[in-house]
């Protein structure tokens, strides 16, 4: 892992716009999808809920990842928090987003194939992340990932990410390379 710290220092300031999607509150947790689901894919659920990181709250935007089974574009968007408020210094909320953007950041480059892999499975296991802070933020309040994949091959997937709050403020970036292997049943 590469992260990118600073002191707050005067200079230029620009950044991208935040995807227009539906606001947290509007939205269904991951869980209350999974509960939807956790006969029909059984096997799957019982994966998700080892996988999750209950720590978190998570907001899919759409249908969680682990859930579908028709391919998609390799563009993923989720809201998250932490479950527990804490009041710690700035430090401790880059700790938790450097802990948090690993998850589904890999898997959205897996959307294209989410066919193959309901019928078969998928190994997915980071090599490469890295992690920008563009500007202050709390991990309390929600915060929106968006992430695509600009490509997949050779058994590796990359993805990229921007992470904004509400307001649309952008405070950070993320990349990711990983292995995404396919398993026989």
């Amino acid at each position: 892992m590469a992260a990118s710290f600073q002191k707050d220092e005067e200079g230029f300031d620009h950044q991208i716009q935040m995807p227009n999607v539906l606001s947290p509150d509007l939205l269904l947790t991951d869980f209350e999808q999974a509960e939807k689901f956790k006969e029909e894919l059984a096997e799957r659920y019982q994966i998700f809920l080892a996988a999750h990181p209950k720590v978190f709250d998570f907001k899919p935007v759409g249908t969680n990842i682990f859930l579908r089974k028709e391919n998609a574009l390799p563009i993923n968007h989720c809201w998250f928090r932490l479950k527990d408020k804490i009041d710690m210094p700035l430090q401790f909320h880059h700790q938790l987003l450097a802990f948090v953007s690993d998850y589904q950041l890999l898997a959205t480059a897996s959307l294209p194939h989410r066919k193959e892999i309901a019928k078969t499975r998928a190994y997915y296991a980071s090599l490469d992340h890295a992690l920008w802070f563009h500007r202050d933020f709390s991990i309390n309040d929600w915060l929106l990932y968006d992430m695509k994949s600009p490509s997949a091959s050779n058994s590796r997937g990359f993805a990229r990410g921007s992470i904004f709050k509400e307001d649309g403020t952008m405070i950070a970036s993320v990349a990711q390379e990983g292995l995404m292997r396919k398993l026989k049943k």
